[in-house]
């Protein structure tokens, strides 16, 4: 967990130069606190809820972040720049999204964790900014820093570790 952690780390990086400290700060304290939120959801979606299915508590973990974006969108807490202008395409996108590869993916998630213990379901989902990294460098031409690749390697190498290593889940 360590090596992803620190892979991560690294893989994201430091703020560009004359970037705004402010902004940078928001960032990070929204990043810890979604970090924290993901961390929560996987320990208590571990053991399924009775009469609760997967969906179901996909859809309540949803809608309470929902709400607490739709509080930080509304410009309270003195947040720049989460501002929001629904339009026909922008809500379009913005349910595409949600319902294609945000609840599906999150579905199973919580199928996987039958399987595997909490804390390897954790790491392998650490592939989604690895991932995200890498279509970044190969369609939209970002590119990395060598700090940046060492830490991809390193949270490459964590996310092999972690399923390489033979762990039984706890039972569910």
């Amino acid at each position: 967990m360590v090596l992803a952690i620190v892979g991560l780390t690294l893989l994201v990086g430091l703020p560009a130069h004359g970037s705004d400290a402010r902004r940078q700060l928001e960032g990070a304290g929204l990043a810890a606190i979604s970090g924290a939120m993901f961390a929560a959801f996987t320990i208590v979606g571990r053991r399924p809820l009775v009469g609760i299915s997967e969906r179901a508590v996909t859809g309540y973990g949803f809608l309470l972040g929902g709400l607490g974006l739709a509080v930080l969108t509304a410009g309270w807490y003195g947040l720049s720049g989460l501002g929001f202008t629904p339009t026909a395409k922008s809500v379009g996108l913005l349910a595409t999204l949600a319902i294609v590869p945000t609840a599906a993916a999150y579905e199973l998630f919580f199928r996987g964790l039958r399987s595997v213990v909490a804390s390897t379901a954790t790491v392998v989902a650490l592939l989604e900014p690895l991932t995200g990294t890498l279509l970044a460098t190969i369609f939209l031409g970002d590119r990395l820093s060598p700090a940046g690749i060492f830490g991809a390697a390193l949270l490459g190498g964590a996310i092999v570790a972690s399923i390489k290593t033979p762990q039984a889940p706890v039972g569910v």
